[in-house]
């Protein structure tokens, strides 16, 4: 597959959670209300959402048997001082 997109409303690393880092395995699955596909941490850590678009293109290829997709964190890219916090990219490889 290899699609490539990133987090929207991405969550920085606070003490004790361990720093994120490239290449840390990340589930994507349907967000707790449906809506917006949403990325987890393999210790269970809520990362970000999917902007919409990329969300819908891929959650069609969720199904009941195959209800999260695979992939990992492809880059971290930081924003400039007291805007937010950076982009988290990842890279979709495979379902289930």
């Amino acid at each position: 597959m290899g699609v490539l997109t990133y987090l929207t409303d991405a969550t920085e690393s606070h003490p004790g959670e361990g720093a994120l880092c490239v290449g840390d395995p990340v589930v994507l699955r349907q967000g707790r209300r449906g809506g917006k596909l949403e990325a987890w941490s393999a210790n269970g850590r809520r990362l970000g959402a999917l902007p919409p678009a990329e969300s819908e293109a891929l959650s069609g290829l969720l199904t009941g048997d195959n209800d999260r997709l695979r992939g990992h964190i492809a880059a971290l890219v930081p924003r400039p001082r007291l805007t937010g916090p950076g982009r988290i990219h990842i890279r979709v490889i495979e379902q289930g």
